[in-house]
């Protein structure tokens, strides 16, 4: 029913009316199409429950060419009416080689092409001793394998008469047996003596012959060097003949003056069996080294095996500018003449070895180390002072020379200090003093323990040739 709303103006009693019936349905529906269990109500206010099937959801497999009828009623959209798959409705073994060439299956869901060939009817023909192998494949039945007839391969034309006697031959298809007495036809035979075994006879087209192949045996192998001798005629057995064995020969190594390496080796005649040898031969051999060209003649030795660079030393100095003129060194012939002409006398200068020789002429020391002699060139001329050091650090004497041409000085050492004396003191009394007198000097010190290397003082005074004198 519909619900009416509306005001009541004031106090007392209202009466509402209201009626009881809905308003005509144009298509009003019944039980069966409203769903089971639910309810509405008709024009006449009659309550109706609905009877229609409420099926939910119906679910169905289906094999192949079946149905499925969908029952009436209410269904709620999930339900599903499925097909099964091919694989399960197509199981199989079958593959492609089992299945006729162009046809086609359906094999576990797959289809499938038949590769097998189709020979229809296949037929054949055989002759004796052929063979025949059936085709891999689908046969109709109406194939046929056929031996050919006998009589066609087995053609000729001899009888019995031309068949030994006693031994059966097929001429045509028909099995003969031979009349032919043996040795009665020679005709057309060919052999002769020389190809028959002796002593053995036999008919021939010029009669009876008897073989003179002769029999031979180990004997009639001959062996001569490396040559193998077999006689002509027949050998009843195997023979054989054995080559003398030699062994493999071993080379011997030479080396010729020239430097040639030959490898020789004489083999004896006879079978040699395979295998190696060798030999080997140490040289004699020379590293790499470096020569340094000298006085003396330097060589490689001969015969030897060179394993390093030889390397002989050059010299950027060697040039004819630089040899004296009229001189060949290896093979350079000097051109030099000298330089200009220069003062240079030589001094002589005897001492003991190992002593340092001083030539001086004003600004100019010229110096040399005697190994018992030094030889000095003065660079000019005039009065030159020549002295020396010994190894050990004495001194010698000195000389004064004036130069016009070569001389010569014997320098020998200044001989050890002489006590000569003493002196008064030069000072306080405490002081002591003394001298000494070394070739033509004196010496005098002074000082308070008359030790001279305590000295206070040091006087030299040349007194030439002695203070003695």
């Amino acid at each position: 029913m519909g619900q009416v709303i509306f005001e009541v103006p004031g106090p007392g009693q209202y009466a509402v009316t209201a009626d009881p019936s809905l308003p005509a349905l144009e298509n009003p529906g019944n039980a069966a199409e409203i769903l089971d269990g639910k309810q509405f109500y008709q024009a006449d206010n009659t309550p109706v429950t609905g009877t229609m099937p409420n099926n939910g959801a119906v679910n169905e497999t289906l094999a192949a060419g079946g149905s499925y009828t969908i029952p009436a009623g209410y269904h709620n959209g999930s339900g599903k009416v499925s097909a099964e798959p091919m694989s399960a409705q197509t199981p199989g073994t079958a593959q492609a080689d089992d299945i006729l060439s162009g046809e086609t299956a359906w094999v576990n869901g797959t289809q499938i092409t038949g590769s097998m060939p189709n020979n229809n009817g296949v037929s054949q023909s055989l002759a004796a001793g052929e063979e025949y192998t059936i085709p891999q494949g689908y046969h109709n039945g109406s194939g046929k394998v056929t031996a050919d007839s006998l009589s066609g391969q087995t053609p000729g034309t001899a009888d019995a008469g031309d068949i030994v006697q006693g031994e059966t031959a097929w001429v045509n298809g028909q099995q003969i047996t031979g009349t032919l007495v043996p040795g009665s036809i020679t005709t057309d035979a060919t052999a002769t003596a020389s190809q028959i075994l002796a002593p053995y006879t036999a008919y021939v087209a010029s009669g009876k012959v008897t073989g003179t192949i002769p029999t031979n045996d180990d004997a009639d192998v001959t062996i001569n060097g490396a040559q193998v001798r077999v006689a002509a005629g027949y050998f009843a057995q195997a023979v054989s003949k054995a080559i003398p064995t030699v062994a493999q020969a071993v080379p011997s190594i030479s080396v010729s003056d020239a430097g040639l390496i030959t490898a020789t080796a004489t083999q004896n005649a006879g079978y040699v069996a395979q295998g190696t040898q060798s030999a080997t031969q140490q040289l004699t051999v020379q590293g790499a080294q470096t020569i340094t060209p000298g006085t003396a003649v330097q060589s490689i030795a001969a015969g030897l095996y060179l394993t390093g660079a030889q390397t002989i030393q050059g010299d950027a100095n060697l040039t004819a500018g630089n040899i004296k003129d009229g001189v060949s060194i290896f093979g350079v012939q000097g051109t030099y003449s000298g330089e200009p002409a220069t003062f240079a006398v030589p001094l002589v200068v005897t001492v003991a070895s190992g002593a340092t020789v001083t030539a001086q002429n004003g600004d100019t020391t010229l110096t040399a180390v005697s190994n018992g002699t030094a030889t000095i060139y003065l660079t000019a001329g005039g009065q030159w002072t020549v002295s020396a050091v010994l190894a050990d650090g004495r001194a010698t004497n000195t000389e004064t020379v004036n130069i016009t041409a070569q001389y010569t000085a014997t320098l020998a050492p200044i001989p050890s200090a002489e006590y000569y004396g003493t002196t008064t003191n030069l000072s306080t009394p405490r002081y002591g003093s003394f001298g000494t007198l070394i070739a033509g000097y004196a010496l005098f010190a002074g000082g308070s323990n008359f030790n001279i290397s305590n000295a206070s003082y040091i006087c030299l005074l040349y007194t030439s040739p002695s203070p003695r004198d």
